[in-house]
């Protein structure tokens, strides 16, 4: 497993009080999680939903890929909309597993 980690990093976040959040790579989730998370980057791209819904969307895509959603549902409630847009944009970005 610790091969599998190496391999699809997670992006590492600093809250406002010091703390690591870990945002993990889809491909490392459970499966449950993992198709939360695409349902919700999915709602996100098509921008067909209002900013509500694609707020709503965001935070659960985050706090399913956060190893500590309890803790990270406070950061991402203080967080505009722009920030967890450019957080989800780099999170993508960062955990893309290796090419094949």
């Amino acid at each position: 497993m610790a091969d599998v980690e190496a391999a699809y990093k997670a992006l590492p976040f600093i809250g406002p009080d010091g703390t690591r959040y870990n945002l993990r790579a889809v491909l490392v989730l459970p499966q449950h999680d993992r198709r939360a998370v695409l349902d919700a980057v999915r709602a996100v791209r098509d921008g067909a939903e209002d900013a509500d819904a694609q707020e709503t969307a965001i935070n659960s895509a985050l706090l399913a890929v956060c190893d500590d959603p309890e803790g990270f549902t406070a950061v991402l409630a203080a967080l505009p909309l722009a920030a967890k847009i450019r957080l989800l944009e780099a999170w993508s970005e960062a955990t893309q597993g290796p090419e094949a």
